[in-house]
């Protein structure tokens, strides 16, 4: 990252001299705005997967989408617009829009993030259903707009984000955030405030959540299922398979989350020790650590991608059904999805089942009429 800093202090400040990290951020956002694109085009294209759950996963697409949008941003202008000294005010000015984009969207991720859980957890565990959920899903809208909302206002009101007296390369890697003007602790409260706080308790929260869920819902147990009795085998067979696969990819989505937030957040944790006088001597200035951040931060569209597009096989078998052999031997060779697995209950499904599978959810139509038969 760069700085602007004293003579006295050049051979201590950061200098642009990893500038390649600002180009695999750019890679990065890229393949993250394409990844969420493929999330919301699957809801668009097909009735049958716009279910409660996956209208959650656009959502989360969507801000996925324009966070990875302001970090290619931020590495953009840092590129470019950095060391024009002509144009410092025009690059400040830049470099606050570019931070509250990138505070308020990563921010309302975490929100969706945790909202996709807390909706897992809620259909499958506690058993809520149709006025319930909508009430949650208006919760859900509220929180994962409006704490973000509120968020950004409260660092532009305190002029807090943008570019300070020295860059803060500790938690961003090519992107400005909240800049430092002297005061060490008022700038980790922000920095805390503005995102880690909310990153953190989204990787606590999720993690606890999913355990629960695969402790307690029972996923495979197909036959608890009240509509159970009146399903042909073979159905039921579907459901089980599809559960099952369920079950195995239920732990990915909290994981994939922190395994790639987890950088950013590490770094933040070293730099409680650093000097920023002389940041080039702090450990959060690691230039691997620096590049595992410039890599995963604006990750998380396409790591949502792989799992519910790339691995999800009725999407796979819609958008390009000439790969599905090659789908065939990466389930060989992966875990996470099986040949015999039709669909997932959690987000929508292929054409076959989808009714059938979203029972777990009490997301579809066919859902509420079983529901009502048996009440009848």
């Amino acid at each position: 990252m760069y700085s602007i800093a004293s003579e006295d202090n050049a051979s201590c400040s950061p200098t642009p001299s990893h500038p390649y990290t600002s180009y695999i951020t750019i890679v990065s956002c890229f393949a993250s705005m394409i990844g969420s694109v493929l999330i919301i085009l699957t809801f668009v294209l097909w009735k049958d997967f716009r279910t409660i759950g996956r209208s959650i996963l656009v959502f989360l697409a969507i801000t996925d989408f324009f966070a990875a949008l302001g970090y290619m941003f931020g590495a953009a202008i840092t590129l470019t617009w950095r060391e024009n000294l002509l144009n410092q005010t025009l690059y400040g000015r830049m470099c606050v829009a570019q931070s509250f984009i990138t505070s308020f969207f990563p921010i309302s991720s975490f929100m969706w993030t945790l909202n996709l859980a807390i909706y897992v957890l809620a259909v499958l565990v506690l058993k809520k259903e149709g006025r319930a959920i909508w009430k949650l899903l208006v919760v859900f809208h509220l929180a994962a707009w409006g704490i973000p909302l509120l968020v950004c206002l409260l660092g532009v009101g305190f002029g807090e984000f943008g570019q300070g007296n020295v860059s803060s390369p500790l938690t961003s890697v090519d992107w400005c955030f909240i800049k430092y003007n002297g005061d060490k602790v008022k700038y980790f409260v922000f920095e805390a405030v503005c995102g880690k706080f909310w990153e953190i308790i989204t990787y606590v929260a999720s993690l606890v959540i999913y355990i629960i869920i695969k402790r307690k819902a029972k996923l495979t147990d197909i036959n608890a299922i009240p509509q159970a009795k009146y399903w042909s085998t073979v159905l039921v067979h579907r459901m089980t398979v599809a559960a099952s696969e369920f079950d195995r990819k239920l732990i990915w989505i909290p994981l994939i989350f922190i395994l790639f937030r987890m950088w950013g957040t590490l770094r933040f944790f070293l730099s409680f020790g650093c000097n920023f006088d002389c940041i080039r001597s702090c450990a959060a200035d690691n230039i691997g650590l620096m590049v595992m951040q410039s890599i995963f931060d604006p990750a998380q569209g396409w790591g949502n991608a792989l799992l519910f597009v790339v691995f999800h096989k009725p999407t796979v078998s819609r958008m390009c059904p000439c790969v599905l052999k090659v789908y065939d031997t990466l389930c060989m060779l992966c875990s996470c999805c099986k040949r015999d697995g039709l669909d997932s209950p959690l987000l929508g499904s292929g054409k076959q089942t989808h009714g059938d599978n979203s029972l777990l959810l009490g997301s579809s139509k066919r859902a509420h009429d079983g529901n009502s038969v048996n009440k009848n």
